[in-house]
């Protein structure tokens, strides 16, 4: 989650720290996922993932808001493009 700031709850607004496996806030409301997007764009761009030879979605790791130290679930898939 290195380039995760924290979550916003859509609902009340409310902000809470970067912590894996939260996605709800306390009034109900789902949260969305704050990204550091100048630290992304510093260390990312379109031909880096490009480039990169992981052909399942978790190509897109260092981006998802999970754990560094987590393991992909096996077997990966094929491409899975970016929308």
């Amino acid at each position: 989650m290195k380039y995760v700031l924290g979550a916003k709850c859509v609902k009340c607004g409310r902000e809470y720290p970067a912590a894996p496996g939260l996605t709800t806030c306390a009034c109900g409301g789902i949260l969305d996922i704050v990204y550091d997007y100048a630290a992304i764009r510093r260390h990312f761009s379109p031909k880096s993932l490009a480039d990169c030879r992981d052909y399942s979605m978790w190509r897109y790791r260092p981006l998802l808001p999970v754990e560094e130290e987590s393991r992909p679930p096996a077997p990966a898939g094929g491409l899975v493009p970016s929308l």
